[in-house]
């Protein structure tokens, strides 16, 4: 069987990750399976409310622009002497909610991505250090995290691609036959499984056999 064309396009060096989704939620429409549904169109337009997959979540330093004594310090790295784990975690830790073109124009930053905290947080890092004034305050992220992300999903729809080849043929004419219901049922459990090994979605101890996968208004264990 002749390669179908998309995966010319899906193992470039560079994809197009956001048509690549496109693409792939028309193949896999017909399939009806919620879950993988609503994991593309998260992709597409952001993550809105729903749990965020741990590939999206990222680790940054806390910088800033101080002033101790009389002498004015740019672009440092701030310690948080006085501050718990747990909001030390919440200031630290970032989730990038955003849909694929928006993590694409956030990689336009040369090295770091800057969010900003506000003044009234600047007491906290203030306390138990010698710093006499906190001018600005922010958390940065190399831009490595999102390039992660990108490549996680790039990854995903490689692999779902493989299977929709493998069980339904070449996929150029985006006209699947989903008229086989058990064959269909091992196809969105394949496409459970690899997003649940991708870190796409949490599973019952990551465990398919332990996790619903709902369709059309039913579900399926």
């Amino acid at each position: 069987m002749e390669r179908s064309a998309i995966f010319k396009d899906a193992t470039q060096s560079e994809p197009d990750t956001e048509s690549l989704l496109k693409r792939l939620k028309v193949l896999t429409f017909g399939l009806g399976c919620e879950q993988f549904n609503k994991w593309i169109d998260s992709e597409l337009y952001g993550y809105k409310g729903e749990e965020i997959p741990e590939y999206r979540k990222a680790h940054g330093f806390l910088q800033g622009d101080i002033i101790v004594g009389n002498t004015q310090i740019k672009n440092t790295s701030l310690p948080l002497v006085s501050v718990d784990d747990e909001t030390r975690e919440k200031i630290l830790f970032h989730s990038f909610k955003e849909g694929i073109g928006g993590l694409r124009a956030l990689l336009k930053a040369e090295q770091y991505i800057m969010i900003p905290l506000p003044p009234e947080s600047y007491s906290m890092i203030k306390k138990g250090t010698n710093i006499t004034e906190v001018l600005s305050a922010r958390v940065m992220f190399a831009v490595t995290h999102l390039n992660i992300i990108l490549s996680t999903v790039d990854n995903t729809i490689l692999d779902i691609l493989l299977e929709l080849e493998s069980k339904y043929g070449n996929l150029d004419e985006y006209d699947l036959d989903f008229s086989n219901e058990e064959k269909d049922d091992m196809m969105r459990q394949a496409m459970i499984q690899i997003l649940i090994n991708n870190g796409a979605i949490i599973g019952s101890n990551n465990n398919l056999e332990k996790t619903s996968i709902s369709l059309d208004n039913r579900t399926q264990k």
